[in-house]
């Protein structure tokens, strides 16, 4: 994701930040998410903008 513009890291670490606390670790056979909520994580959906019916999430701006 980040080998052709790697000054875009940034953009992808909360995706990064998801897959890692979504993995199950072979030691415990849970996820992190797991672990701290006491359920399954739920699905990961992107975020469209303008998709949302609240006002303040399609509100924010992204920074460059």
């Amino acid at each position: 994701m980040c080998l052709h513009n790697p000054t875009d890291w940034a953009k992808w670490f909360a995706l990064a930040e998801w897959w890692y606390d979504t993995t199950c670790y072979s030691a415990t056979q849970l996820t992190a998410y797991e672990v701290v909520y006491n359920q399954p994580p739920p699905l990961h959906l992107p975020y469209l903008a303008a998709e949302s019916s609240h006002r303040a999430v399609d509100s924010r701006e992204e920074s460059s």
